[in-house]
C-alpha cells in the first residue's frame, strides 16, 4: 500500500519548519481552514487531585507529556482524578494525542510520587 504523498515527500522536521513561527513561539495547527495558534503551557502535577487544564468546548486539539520521572493519571471528563485510573501517561516522555476526538471537559491529574512533576500541554 502506497503512503500518502505527504507522508513520502516531506519528514517530520520538514513538516515543523513549514507549521512553527518562532517570532510566536506557536504552531500553527490549520483546523477549519482558518488556521489556528496552538498553546504551549507546562503545569504541575501533585500527589493530589488537580484541574491541569479548565473546560473549553472550543478546544479542537490536545497533546499531553509527561516530562517527569513518574506515571501520571489523568481524567478527561472532569471527575476528580486518581492513582491507577483514568488515562495513564507513562514517566519520560509518555504522551497522548486527541486530534479527532478531543475532550473539552477539565482536565485533571495526580501521580504517585513526591513533590511537583511537569506535564507539557498543547492546546488549539
Amino acid at each position: 500500500m502506497a503512503k500518502n504523498t505527504y507522508e513520502t515527500k516531506y519528514s517530520m522536521q520538514e513538516v515543523l519548519n513549514k507549521i512553527f513561527d518562532p517570532d510566536r513561539n506557536t504552531i500553527d495547527i490549520g483546523f477549519d481552514g482558518g488556521g489556528g495558534a496552538a498553546v504551549h503551557t507546562a503545569v504541575n502535577v501533585t500527589a493530589s487531585d488537580s484541574t491541569l487544564l479548565a473546560a473549553n468546548t472550543a478546544r479542537r486539539f490536545l497533546l499531553l507529556i509527561n516530562s517527569s520521572d513518574t506515571d501520571m493519571y489523568l481524567t478527561l471528563e472532569g471527575t476528580a482524578a486518581a492513582l491507577n485510573t483514568g488515562i495513564r501517561i507513562n514517566a519520560n516522555g509518555g504522551s497522548a494525542m486527541f486530534d479527532s476526538y478531543c475532550p473539552v471537559a477539565a482536565i485533571k491529574g495526580i501521580h504517585g510520587g513526591s513533590g511537583n512533576k511537569v506535564l507539557l500541554i498543547t492546546y488549539a
